[in-house]
């Protein structure tokens, strides 16, 4: 007869899969190319898209294919260590002005990783305290999670809406943060700049004609 797998720890260490080596080895390079990059090579504007899409990425794909890794220690941790790298680049990008919102800081999109990976954490907790077991990924279809044959109960819908509501909600925030410190309003400013400078053209010209006809009127 089949033992029924013995339930782990809320907190525990496994040694690291494949495919988490890979991914980790993986992001781990892209952070050291574009940290080298950023401040060794001349900035443009197609290396700011790469930035936000590499600070972006992990809190879009972690728990979506890495739910089941995040609940090994070994691997949360060095996700976290990611993210706290990510705040620290936050600082450090004060000293580039191209990536600077509307009020002099960089976009609050660099704290998207580390919200992502501490609500993960906290919706698992509430998830084996209320149900004693694990936080899921509810998929369509027959209604199983996506890595695991076990049905999902409506504590697991609950939360899994509970995660998407927040982590929407938080990466548009942050997001339109970018967006419009980024794209939106430099157009905005540039406009109003050029309208302005019509509008002191068209009354220098206003304010001339006077002269002008002054002086006609003189010379006749």
């Amino acid at each position: 007869m089949r033992k029924a797998a013995k339930k782990k720890p809320f907190i525990y260490y496994e040694n690291l899969k494949p495919y988490e080596i890979i991914a980790i080895a993986l992001y781990g390079i892209a952070t050291l190319i574009i940290t080298l990059s950023s401040f060794l090579g001349n900035y443009t504007d197609d290396k700011q898209e790469l930035i936000i899409i590499y600070i972006s990425s992990p809190s879009l794909f972690l728990y979506f294919f890495f739910h089941k890794s995040l609940r090994n220690f070994k691997s949360y941790l060095i996700w976290i260590g990611f993210a706290v790298f990510h705040i620290i680049l936050f600082f450090a990008f004060e000293s580039k002005p191209q990536l600077h919102e509307f009020d002099g800081k960089p976009p609050l999109i660099f704290f998207n990783t580390i919200m992502a990976l501490l609500l993960f954490q906290l919706l698992r907790y509430l998830s084996i305290i209320i149900q004693h077991k694990e936080f899921i990924l509810p998929t369509k279809g027959e209604g199983k999670d996506l890595f695991e044959v076990r049905k999902p109960t409506w504590v697991d819908n609950l939360l899994f809406v509970t995660y998407m509501a927040i982590w929407v909600t938080v990466s548009i925030f942050f997001s339109s943060h970018y967006m419009i410190s980024g794209h939106i309003l430099p157009v905005k400013f540039k406009y109003q700049e050029q309208q302005s400078l019509l509008h002191n053209e068209h009354t220098e010209i206003i304010n001339e004609l006077p002269i002008a006809v002054f002086s006609v009127h003189s010379e006749c």
